[in-house]
């Protein structure tokens, strides 16, 4: 008996076997069908086997096999903190047309962020709404109530005047007011004036890096838009409230600034254009299979 006949031998008593399961209803699995093309024609299904592995170098799966879990990198135009209506807050991702129907993204796929803030976060796509918009979850680890901009200043010592006029730059919630810290030393200063509103902090010749910041950490927390103090010579300046904001810059101090926690506003926009992400896609979609 040929190889082809006995194929088809078995073919016929596997469909038989699946007929009596399944109540009646003619059906055959995937395999089975292969199987059965291959038997008619070897030569088109040789053809089909050429374009399904194109198919499945890019999905990384064999398609023809129904494997799950695809891994796809790709790129979404944004992803955007969004309210669906009665504080029911999602991310909305932004992509390019035709491409989530070319993913075959669907509900409950897994997306890893791979730039952007929201960068190494894992997110499930809870629907598609429109071809070119998918709703994620809202990731809990994400600070939507917002964070005040916290800097760390390091002073310096005067030294026969050395300070006098010198001063760093700092900026309110949202940018609101820009100020500027300058030193007055032993009364002998004079406003530098770089821009913005300014702030005197009085010292006397030769004052201690200590004695510096403590009159800096004063004369900035009296404003109102600030929450400053100091330890030894470092000085703590957190923002009033939430929002973005410049960071502080040295100026003419010579002091060392650095940033401890950026502000962020309320409910923001997570990340910006152009975010690389990876689907781990559950299943091929049924119109890929």
């Amino acid at each position: 008996m040929g190889k082809a006949l006995k194929l088809v031998n078995k073919l016929n008593r596997r469909a038989k076997n699946v007929k009596a399961k399944a109540g009646g209803f003619d059906r055959f699995d995937k395999m089975s069908q292969s199987e059965e093309k291959m038997a008619r024609s070897p030569k088109a299904y040789q053809l089909e086997r050429k374009i399904q592995r194109r198919l499945d170098r890019n999905f990384g799966v064999d398609m023809v096999r129904n494997e799950p879990k695809i891994s796809k990198r790709v790129k979404a135009n944004s992803l955007a903190r969004f309210d669906y209506g009665g504080s029911d807050f999602g991310i909305k991702a932004t992509f390019a047309a035709g491409l989530i129907a070319d993913i075959g993204l669907q509900p409950n796929d897994i997306v890893r962020v791979l730039s952007g803030d929201m960068k190494a976060h894992y997110l499930k796509v809870i629907a598609i709404t429109d071809s070119t918009h998918a709703r994620l979850d809202d990731d809990a680890s994400m600070n939507y109530a917002g964070t005040k901009e916290k800097s760390q200043v390091t002073a310096l010592a005067d030294v026969a005047g050395s300070l006098n006029n010198k001063y760093f730059l700092l900026k309110s919630a949202a940018d609101a007011t820009s100020y500027y810290a300058w030193l007055d030393v032993n009364g002998a200063g004079v406003d530098p004036a770089p821009g913005g509103t300014g702030i005197p902090v009085a010292v006397a010749t030769n004052a201690t890096a200590t004695v510096v910041a403590a009159a800096i950490a004063a004369a900035i927390d009296g404003l109102g838009d600030f929450v400053s103090s100091n330890l030894g010579a470092v000085i703590t300046i957190e923002n009033a409230i939430v929002g973005t904001a410049t960071d502080a810059s040295a100026g003419t101090s010579g002091f060392a600034i650095s940033i401890l926690t950026q502000g962020s506003a309320a409910n923001p926009t997570v990340s910006n254009s152009n975010i690389h992400c990876r689907f781990q896609l559950s299943d091929v979609k049924a119109s890929h299979k």
